[in-house]
């Protein structure tokens, strides 16, 4: 079976945390195919998308079977709907607990709820959501506003680079 994996979140920017969960994801669901699901953010979708791919090479992922999808431009419900047409194996919806409320705002959210496993990424000892699936991995509890705002570099090298060359997050407030 090809399970597949959407994860959903801005990784805005990517961290040792979500590049830790994309391999746990991978693992624990036997995944094959891997998608980013990257809602608007500040941060352009192909800054966040080159961030996530250099992430994933340098954290030692094996880079077959990823793809990312820019949500400004795709609804999500369509994405898995594509998937599920395909039938090529399970869909797991994956999101971080605190995401949760605003995955809920989805266009057909509902249909999205059906057409995949949703499954949430746990922050806390007590769940938010005690009736919701949860991936059984420690807890997940970095809050990226800190690597945002460079009081917690906990990102690969190069990402932090490209951060700078760039001048985003922090570094438009250092540079000024």
């Amino acid at each position: 079976m090809n399970n597949i994996a959407v994860f959903y979140g801005k990784f805005s920017p990517v961290n040792l945390t979500h590049l830790s969960l994309t391999l746990s994801i991978i693992t624990r669901l036997k995944i094959k195919e891997f998608c980013f699901f990257l809602p608007e953010d500040d941060v352009p979708f192909i800054v966040r998308k080159v961030l996530l791919k250099k992430g994933i090479r340098v954290y030692g992922i094996q880079r077959n079977g990823f793809y990312f999808i820019d949500g400004q431009h795709k609804p999500l419900y369509q994405e898995i709907l594509l998937l599920q047409n395909r039938k090529q194996g399970k869909i797991y919806l994956v999101s971080g607990e605190e995401k949760f409320p605003q995955l809920e705002k989805e266009e057909q959210f509902e249909k999205i709820s059906k057409l995949s496993h949703l499954v949430l990424l746990p922050n806390r000892e007590e769940h938010l959501y005690p009736k919701m699936d949860y991936l059984d991995i420690p807890l997940t509890d970095f809050d990226n506003s800190l690597l945002r705002s460079g009081s917690d570099l906990s990102t690969t090298k190069c990402v932090l680079y490209d951060i700078a060359d760039n001048r985003l997050y922090f570094c438009k407030e250092v540079a000024s």
